[in-house]
């Protein structure tokens, strides 16, 4: 949670006691490149607010080197280039850059809330701020996708836009 304050100041003056009236210390999830929060703003707005785990610039950038070597090697040796990576490493690098910038996924919700705003099945979270490391977006209460207990087939057709 301090490294989370840190970042909202460095942020200029919002500082989270000035965005917000609750801020539950205890992320509701975790995943590989950061945590969320669940929060209360001024307005009484619930909110979800992502927060990247530090150093992950630092921490993409060693598997990124390993991997473009490992290759490289590969494709030069005769013998051993059928064991190299069967795709482009450098699309693949850049899928992963904009993983770890959170304004390509404000952009992401931003296009998929005008895709689905008429299928009431699906809900995407209204995104309400951006930075490279904070995102924050409504908080919204339902089931992940994934776990809904219908056919591929129905599934299909919830999600045509």
């Amino acid at each position: 949670i301090d490294y989370t304050r840190e970042l909202f100041e460095g942020l200029g003056n919002n500082k989270m006691d000035e965005l917000f009236t609750e801020f539950n210390e205890h992320p509701i999830a975790s995943g590989s490149i950061g945590q969320v929060y669940k929060a209360k703003m001024k307005d009484s707005k619930e909110v979800a607010v992502k927060v990247m785990h530090p150093n992950m610039e630092i921490k993409s950038s060693v598997p990124i080197l390993y991997l473009k070597s490992y290759n490289w090697i590969l494709k030069r040796l005769p013998v051993l280039y059928q064991y190299g990576l069967p795709f482009n490493l450098d699309d693949f690098f850049e899928d992963i850059k904009k993983q770890i910038d959170f304004k390509y996924e404000y952009d992401n919700l931003v296009k998929f809330n005008k895709m689905y705003k008429d299928n009431h099945l699906v809900v995407f979270p209204e995104p309400i701020f951006k930075s490279e490391k904070i995102l924050i977006t409504s908080y919204e209460e339902g089931q992940f996708f994934e776990d809904v207990d219908i056919t591929e087939y129905k599934k299909y057709k919830i999600v045509q836009p």
